[in-house]
């Protein structure tokens, strides 16, 4: 059963598209994307790994149980069919992600034993003080790599490097083939590190700190800190996750919120995301639309603030649009077509509607126009009901106003523009 999406004021920041609710009075404490981008799966306190349905919330098949308890490591292969977990007695199950069924159980190791999947799907990195590397498979492929005691693990994207961070505050570099040290170590943090994340070309990682509340940016060739702290989260950072373009990091903390940052000069992006409880991790869509997190005892599906801005400047790049051209995106997979419109909160001026089309121009005499509200912001459309209403008749085949936009909000400039459109 789904939760009610708190209605909160306009000034509560962004609000979640879907709320999931927690199980049997169970933890949620992982949480990854499968790359269809339509389902999440979730490692629980109890021991269970999940995949849910993001367009209707529901529980997809059946669970995936560890009989060890809590699940302390979750991962999915790119090619999305498989699921790997780990939990605190340190089983790792490699499971199929469609049909449930447990492919194959590798060894005990010591508990709370990472995981890590190589970005080609062909190994995965398995260990707490010792690290192994397994093929896919479930064969040993290296000698242990002696890392001390280990909280996070990640390949660098072509697969030759792998980065730890210790329980020591410590972040080390290994050679995946040979186990040697290459990198560390690199000291700034003072606590335990939950999580480090390689940037997209390999030049760069990037770890949270628990204890300072910040993240720090490094070289990763030569180990140097890069800038200063990322700082403005009042609690432990738990997780990070990297925009599929590499573009913005996602932070989930103990604060309750999850914050979004340039992940090149570490400026906050855009408003943060408001949970009821502390924020365990977070996860980018592979579309990069949406971010899914978890707070223990819900999962929370929400469009990135951004997404909105960024698809009309690719669309217009796209089609070689003249500069005061304008492109709406199509309406999401989550925003279903019922036929009906709200107004704007606070004044019932406008009657907002969802613009089912490939490009708005500039009006010309060859089409019929009515005035429009767009929002230069989100890009949001909204008609004044005291205009009449356009003669589509000779242009119903390319206009379709039956989709709803749920919100309006002004732009950085807390304007509203009025444009004479036509539409494609």
């Amino acid at each position: 059963m789904l939760s009610p999406v708190p209605q909160g004021s306009v000034n509560d920041g962004p609000r979640p598209l879907l709320v999931i609710p927690v199980h049997d009075d169970d933890l949620f404490l992982r949480l990854a994307y499968l790359p269809d981008g339509r389902r999440v799966v979730t490692g629980s306190l109890g021991g269970t790994v999940k995949v849910w349905n993001l367009e209707n919330g529901g529980q997809e098949g059946t669970s995936m149980e560890h009989e060890s308890g809590p699940i302390t490591s979750l991962a999915v292969t790119r090619d999305g069919t498989k699921i790997i977990s780990g939990d605190e007695e340190g089983r790792i199950k490699v499971w199929d992600v469609e049909s449930h069924k447990l492919i194959r159980e590798w060894p005990c190791s010591r508990r709370s034993t990472k995981i890590a999947i190589s970005p080609d799907d062909r190994f995965v990195a398995v260990g707490y003080r010792t690290v192994k590397i397994y093929s896919m498979e479930g064969e040993q492929v290296n000698q242990s790599i002696d890392v001390g005691d280990v909280w996070c693990m990640s390949f660098s994207p072509n697969g030759d490097k792998l980065a730890c961070g210790s329980i020591g505050s410590n972040i080390h570099v290994y050679d995946v083939k040979t186990g040697a040290l290459i990198l560390g170590p690199q000291e700034g943090h003072s606590h335990d590190i939950h999580c480090v994340l390689w940037s997209r070309d390999g030049s760069r990682l990037f770890s949270p700190s628990y204890e300072n509340m910040m993240i720090l940016l490094w070289n990763a060739e030569t180990g140097e800190q890069i800038g200063h702290p990322w700082k403005g989260h009042t609690g432990g950072i738990h997780t990070l996750s990297l925009s599929p373009d590499g573009s913005i990091l996602a932070s989930a903390s103990w604060d309750k919120t999850v914050r979004f940052w340039d992940a090149t000069t570490g400026d906050p992006v855009g408003q943060h995301l408001r949970h009821d409880k502390r924020v365990l991790d977070v996860s980018f869509s592979p579309s990069g639309e949406f971010v899914a997190s978890t707070d223990e005892k819900k999962i929370y599906l929400w469009r990135v603030p951004w997404w909105e801005s960024v698809q009309s400047q690719k669309s217009l790049a796209d089609l070689g649009a003249p500069r005061n051209t304008v492109h709406l995106a199509q309406p999401s997979l989550f925003h279903p077509p019922p036929p009906y419109s709200t107004h704007f909160p606070g004044t019932g001026q406008f009657e907002v509607l969802h613009l089912d089309f490939d490009a708005v121009t500039p009006a010309s005499n060859h089409l019929t126009t009515t005035p429009l509200v767009l929002n230069p912001l989100l890009n949001s459309l909204a008609r004044d009901p005291n205009t009449d209403s356009p003669d589509t008749s000779a242009t119903s085949d390319e206009v379709d106003l039956q989709y709803m936009i749920p919100d309006l909000s002004l732009g950085l400039d807390e304007c509203q523009r009025i444009f004479d459109i036509r539409l494609h």
